[in-house]
């Protein structure tokens, strides 16, 4: 009788009766195609291939929508061929956003893209059993170019040469494609910065280009900055902003993103600050620097998104460039145009050289001495994971990650590179 029990409560399971309808039918539409491909005379009709797949097992559609939204992209793809219908279910655009949704909402999904000194890039998923990174082909992997990682928003990754940002990629991962976009033309004596951001009220995709004219060649002693944007939406670049005034930025790349904005450390009129473009209404702004007295230990900070709100991590380090102090938490009012000390972190069980990540969950992601990586509770200073061994420095960057089924016009295949052994071994983080 328990068996039975079993048995029955199996078979009634929404999720099981889905696999098994899918499994079923997919293999006989497979087997399907195999007779016919033996003798084209050969005539089969639906109801003699998939009695049992088809039969008592009728889905509604709100409770299949919520079954598939939760596969992974590859699973999606290859169900995509089970039969027409699913095809144009799996390809249409709501049940892409549905996806998306479904992965970006869910707090199980911590997935990290992390890029190499190396210049290879893998995937790593907190939380999970995974052992080591996936090794990742990307645009450049068939190339020895250096390169930066702009960002990462939606599961589009954007990659630019290193350090002229003349060659710039749009990468989706999940997919395997990538779309080269070409920059305008480019002008003399300038310095180009790019930046990698999200619209969430267009749905729209965005780089930032900041070009910086040298203030030297320029009218009277003053610099120029040009702000140009190109629109994933649109396929086009536009000027924005053109202005005469001394302006510098620290990095070719945006330092961190904020509410899907990218922003940069720099300066203007010698005076240093937080740059970033509001991508809605299409105005640069600017934010002071959280400015604090020191002792004789050096202060870092690092700059992160606050629940859409502009954060700071601060903290002193030794000689050693080790974490000496507690960690304070500063968070940016811009109604107020003032910083705010918001909470002090627990002290840290391990000793840390450097903070990479500010976790949706309010847990921080930092590098020991000795090149690994920990996940760390911030009200408890706990160590709850090993994410990453890797060896000394060989983690340059890493962003969340979200993979997304969508594709962009004008993707192609990236070319995949044959692994060597000592790209495993690097990407593996062995020694």
């Amino acid at each position: 009788m328990k068996a039975q029990k079993r048995s029955k409560s199996s078979s009634t399971n929404p999720f099981s009766l889905f696999l098994i309808f899918s499994l079923r039918l997919w293999h006989n539409i497979k087997r399907e195609k195999r007779v016919k491909r033996k003798s084209k005379k050969t005539k089969i009709q639906l109801q003699d291939i998939s009695p049992i797949a088809i039969s008592d097992c009728i889905f509604p559609i709100d409770i299949m929508l919520c079954i598939l939204t939760r596969l992974p992209v590859k699973s999606i793809i290859r169900f995509k061929s089970v039969c027409k219908p699913w095809y144009g279910l799996l390809s249409s655009p709501d049940f892409k956003k549905l996806h998306q949704v479904q992965f970006s909402n869910d707090p199980r999904n911590q997935t990290y893209l992390f890029q190499h000194s190396n210049n290879t890039m893998s995937l790593f998923q907190i939380g999970s059993n995974q052992k080591k990174p996936t090794f990742l082909n990307h645009p450049f992997s068939h190339k020895n170019i250096n390169f930066h990682v702009v960002g990462c928003f939606n599961g589009f990754v954007c990659l630019s040469t290193k350090p002229s940002n003349d060659v710039i990629h749009l990468w989706n991962p999940a997919l395997n494609m990538s779309k080269q976009i070409f920059p305008l033309k480019e002008r003399e004596e300038c310095v180009v910065s790019l930046g990698f951001g999200y619209d969430a009220e267009s749905d729209d995709l965005k780089i930032v280009k900041i070009v910086c004219i040298d203030n030297r060649k320029h009218l009277a002693g003053m610099g120029a900055i040009i702000v140009e944007v190109y629109s994933v939406n649109s396929d086009s670049w536009i000027s924005i902003i053109d202005w005469d005034m001394p302006f510098s930025i620290l990095r070719t790349i945006n330092d961190f993103h904020v509410n899907g904005m990218p922003v940069w450390v720099g300066s203007v009129y010698y005076m240093p600050v937080l740059v970033y473009l509001d991508l809605k209404n299409m105005v640069l702004k600017f934010v002071p620097l959280l400015q604090l007295i020191t002792g004789e230990e050096m202060l870092r900070q690092i700059y992160f998104d606050y629940n859409g709100r502009i954060g700071a991590l601060m903290f002193h380090i030794d000689n050693d460039r080790v974490i000496r102090s507690v960690i304070e938490v500063w968070v940016y009012d811009a109604d107020d145009n003032y910083w705010t000390k918001n909470y002090t972190l627990a002290p840290m069980e391990v000793s840390l050289c450097h903070i990479y990540e500010w976790t949706k969950n309010k847990k921080v992601i930092g590098k020991s001495p000795d090149g690994k990586l920990f996940l760390c509770d911030t009200e408890t200073g706990r160590v709850e994971e090993s994410v990453y061994f890797g060896q000394k420095r060989n983690c340059v960057t890493m962003y969340e990650y979200i993979e997304n089924i969508n594709h962009i016009d004008g993707m192609k295949r990236v070319k995949v590179k044959k692994r060597t052994k000592k790209m495993i071994v690097d990407a593996a983080g062995g020694n």
